[in-house]
């Protein structure tokens, strides 16, 4: 499983397993690795989202989006207006290509 997420450990002269460190470190390492490409993969897709908003108004402050919900603004007010995004989210989010995988079109090949 490591070798998909992080790099190879170079192999042992004598050919045996890597020593129990040398796996603990790489753990760490590609837990690092993947709260980092989360990380990148949030603000690109926010970056998408606040670039459609500033494509349909223009004069949208997206400073004041970018700060919090507007003063006042219960719990429940935020999953109420978190609930009737969502779908516009997920559109949203499949029109990110997180992994270069989209033709000229935006389509996934």
């Amino acid at each position: 499983m490591l070798d998909c997420v992080d790099l190879e450990v170079a192999p042992q002269p004598d050919g045996r397993p890597p020593c129990p460190d040398t796996i603990v470190d790489r753990c760490k390492a590609m837990w690092e690795n993947f709260k980092s490409f989360n990380h990148d993969a949030t603000v690109t897709a926010v970056t998408h989202a606040l670039a459609v908003v500033r494509s349909h108004y223009p004069a949208v402050d997206l400073q004041a989006i970018g700060a919090e919900f507007t003063r006042g603004t219960s719990a429940m007010e935020h999953q109420q207006l978190e609930d009737e995004v969502e779908d516009t989210a997920k559109k949203l989010a499949s029109d990110v290509d997180l992994f270069g995988e989209m033709d000229s079109d935006g389509e996934a090949p």
